[in-house]
């Protein structure tokens, strides 16, 4: 029994410091880039610089973003998102553009979607 207890107790020391570990790095997604040898058009990246994971599309990032906070991976990184006029985003002309600390990461031909876009960063955390 006290095996077991210790066994235990050891288990949860190292969840707890890999937990800790884990969830001071802070996230932040980024423009289109190398992800593990393949061209991604949006990135989501460590504040040092590397790069944790990669999408095609924006809302496959939003779920790879909110992945990575609920499992305790990375905490968001509050950036400064604000929308644009058009111009290219990953290619592709858009009339609306969402930027994120500098960096264009989304766009839309309609208000609405670009707009619901920015609204769900802002209740994930990572939009102020």
């Amino acid at each position: 029994m006290k095996q077991l207890i210790g066994i235990t107790l050891i288990l949860l020391s190292v969840n707890l410091w890999t937990t800790l570990a884990s969830a001071s790095q802070a996230c932040k997604y980024v423009s289109e880039g190398a992800v593990q040898q393949s061209w991604k058009k949006i990135r989501i990246q460590s504040l040092g610089g590397a790069t944790i994971a990669g999408a095609d599309n924006f809302s496959e990032a939003i779920s790879m973003g909110q992945n990575l906070v609920d499992s305790q991976i990375c905490s968001p990184r509050v950036q400064d998102c604000r929308m644009a006029s058009e111009g290219i985003v990953g290619g592709v002309w858009m009339k609306h553009r969402l930027q994120m600390d500098g960096d264009m990461v989304f766009g839309a031909d309609d208000m609405a979607t670009a707009l619901s876009q920015l609204s769900m960063l802002r209740r994930m955390g990572f939009c102020q």
